[in-house]
């Protein structure tokens, strides 16, 4: 057993600086965010001043002054669908709606010196193609302008609410869409639907998901993902994401602790509007085949079966075009068909009648809440203000089809809180984007059931030596955690774009967070017999020849072995000073 408390501080610094070299310049967004740049070109005597990016769904304005060669520059933006206010001399012009991605560096210029004018439109022909731009005399002017993305060499997909929504998948995991990336695998692993994500060859621990722009990485686990070991949970309601950033390769300094694949994904907002959905999926033992073991050796009922998700979100105004809420519910009930079965083939019959009702089939449960909650804020024109709270719980029982008999399962436990706060500035030529994250997460396996452990072998002679096949394992669980952490984390993103044809940026991210990890298992003892020790053709259950139990004992290991075994009985439910005549304990550790 091992219980260490930690406390890391980690810090990083990133300045990036795009020069005018070569045209156009990516001028490169916040981490889940995106950016805007191009040229507007004015009509003699008509000179635009400045331009007004609108969210259309909220009403969120965000201004950039134009300079005197016609260049604007948005470099954080939520991704979202605009159109663009621009301010002339001598009245306003509005574009089209147009879409940004997460993470997307796109470029617009807009020509309004040679746009020929057209009708007004029509209520059928009202929806205009990317670039175009209407008049306040609500004439259109096309310009042949197009978004264009300025990648930056970054290699990766973005994941849209359209695919999330259409491509079809067996569970809820918003991850699972990840594999459409190149080099990327979204790896569904044992009956009970565990999952996890990996990039190339590298394991599942050098990937990093980013919500909002913060870190969700698991500092103690193997997953990468906080909570995602051994669980067929979800690490985030999936109606809650509005789209992610698949990237496998040449991303940006900002995205640290990563080494395959960075995910950055961006949550939903309330809009002007109130809009809710739900949804519902349903399967049990009427929708599924027969299992190999409900047919042979004779064909048998059902295991009861059930698996069903469901959720509800809903979003809206609380002040029409300055705040704005969303709120999601997803929860998951499971009941999983698992059968014990005698190890390598062997008869049933072999084992003693006392012990054959540890056979047969057993359920599996899982249950799983998940609650998403955001509130955004724009008190003015250059201030955006965000608070999001994350909530995830999980239980269940734990069994592996085998030879663990249903006593042995492990009661799973996932518990997750997480908060963000942020506050983005704008100003003319700069932009500051400052969080505050808080995190505390356990992930806590125990034995459902008290009691020792009981594991039967046997022996058999075979051409090569004798050979131990493994045969049941009865009485308590086994396995005994408790790993998490907990902390805060400061990060402060600055741009600035006051040189023309240039973009700077620098940030700082401070993270204090407690790591804790406890692992004692074997906690109540596991005995380990050889059937056929006293005779070939018996089955004795008596005197074990190994004893293993987690204690803490600092380092080395638990176990005891003994080489000579006497004819006598010894009782299982004492742990302590144990040394029989004429044994001899191999002394891994004082007893």
């Amino acid at each position: 057993m091992r219980n260490s408390m930690i406390r890391a501080a980690l810090a990083a610094a990133t300045t990036l600086a795009t020069g005018a070299m070569l045209a156009p310049v990516a001028a490169y967004a916040q981490v889940g965010q995106a950016s805007l740049r191009g040229t507007i070109t004015s009509p003699p005597g008509n000179q635009a001043t400045q331009v007004t990016a609108v969210e259309v769904a909220t009403g969120i304005r965000r201004t950039a002054t134009i300079g005197a060669d016609g260049a604007y520059n948005f470099a954080s933006l939520r991704a979202g669908t605009y159109r663009l206010e621009i301010q002339l001399t001598n009245g306003t012009r509005n574009s089209d709606e147009f879409t940004l991605r997460v993470g997307q560096n796109a470029g617009l210029d807009i020509d309004l010196t040679t746009a020929p004018a057209a009708p007004a439109p029509t209520s059928e022909t009202a929806q205009t193609d990317p670039g175009s731009v209407e008049g306040s005399d609500q004439e259109i002017i096309v310009t042949g302008s197009r978004i264009r993305t300025l990648s930056g060499g970054q290699v990766g997909i973005n994941i849209t609410q359209r695919l999330i929504e259409q491509l079809p998948q067996n569970n809820r995991n918003f991850l699972a869409f990840a594999d459409l990336a190149p080099g990327v695998r979204f790896v569904e692993e044992g009956a009970n639907g565990q999952a996890r994500l990996q990039g190339g060859a590298q394991r599942s621990n050098s990937v990093n998901v980013f919500i909002d722009g913060v870190s969700q990485k698991d500092y103690v686990l193997k997953n990468g993902v906080t909570g995602q070991d051994s669980t067929p949970g979800n690490p985030f309601p999936q109606l809650a994401i509005g789209e992610y950033q698949v990237l496998s390769s040449n991303y940006k300094a900002e995205f640290d602790q990563v080494s395959s694949v960075a995910i950055v994904a961006g949550t939903k907002s309330g809009t002007n509007e109130f809009h809710g959905e739900g949804f519902v999926d349903f399967t049990n033992q009427d929708l599924r085949a027969l299992r190999p073991t409900e047919l042979y050796p004779r064909r048998v009922a059902k295991v009861d079966t059930k698996d069903i998700q469901y959720g509800v979100a809903l979003g809206g105004p609380i002040i029409k075009d300055v705040a704005h809420f969303f709120a999601s519910y997803e929860g998951k009930r499971q009941e999983r068909p698992v059968d014990v079965l005698p190890g390598n083939g062997v008869d049933i019959n072999v084992i003693p009648a006392e012990l054959r009702s540890r056979f047969g089939n057993f359920t599996n449960t899982f249950n799983e809440d998940l609650i998403f909650g955001k509130i955004d804020i724009s008190p003015t024109a250059e201030d955006l203000i965000e608070f999001t709270a994350k909530y995830r719980k999980e239980s269940g029982d734990s069994l592996g089809s085998g030879i663990n008999a249903f006593s042995t399962r492990t009661n799973n436990s996932v518990e997750e809180l997480r908060g963000m706060a942020r506050w983005q500035h704008t100003a003319d030529t700069w932009i500051n984007d400052f969080r505050v994250s808080y995190e505390d997460v356990s992930w806590a396996p125990q034995p459902a059931e008290p009691g020792i452990n009981q594991f039967f072998q046997r022996t058999e002679q075979r051409a090569n030596g004798p050979v131990r096949i493994d045969l049941l394992r009865i009485g308590g669980g086994t396995n005994n955690q408790n790993k998490g952490q907990k902390g805060w984390t400061v990060q402060n993103d600055f741009t600035y774009t006051g040189l023309e044809g240039h973009t700077f940026k620098t940030g700082v991210k401070a993270k204090w967070v407690d790591l804790n990890t406890l692992e004692q298992n074997n906690i109540n003892g596991s005995y380990t017999y050889d059937v056929n020790l006293l005779s070939p053709t018996g089955f004795q259950t008596d005197t074990p020849y190994r004893l293993q139990f987690g204690a803490p004992s600092g380092f080395g290991s638990s176990s005891i072995e003994i080489e000579k075994l006497p004819v006598r009985h010894l009782c299982p439910g004492r742990l302590g000073r144990y040394r029989p005549p004429d044994a001899e304990p191999r002394r891994a550790l004082g007893l």
